[in-house]
């Protein structure tokens, strides 16, 4: 059922998390700790692991959280995502 999910989840996630692109200042400095952050946050294979209703909702509100910090500290959020998805991919290979 997670799995039928996750498309979903990852549509709300980017809707949420782009809604205010805007106000965003392009990051002078790399996005350092963040990328690493979120990586594990958002990798699909954990995702999919997890059981019952509502299991990613803890990972969701994580995710969000490190986001909002990266924004307050300057980070564009596209990157800090990109960066992260990389990692992902990266470790896969």
């Amino acid at each position: 059922m997670l799995r039928a999910m996750r498309p979903l989840l990852f549509s709300l996630l980017s809707v949420f998390l782009l809604s205010g692109c805007e106000d965003y200042q392009q990051a002078t400095l790399p996005t350092s700790k963040f990328p690493a952050i979120v990586a594990p946050l958002i990798d699909p294979a954990k995702l999919d692991s997890l059981q019952g209703k509502r299991a990613a909702t803890p990972r969701l509100r994580k995710t969000c959280y490190w986001l909002e910090i990266a924004k307050r500290d300057g980070n564009d959020l596209e990157v800090v995502l990109d960066e992260a998805h990389t990692q992902l991919v990266l470790r896969k290979t």
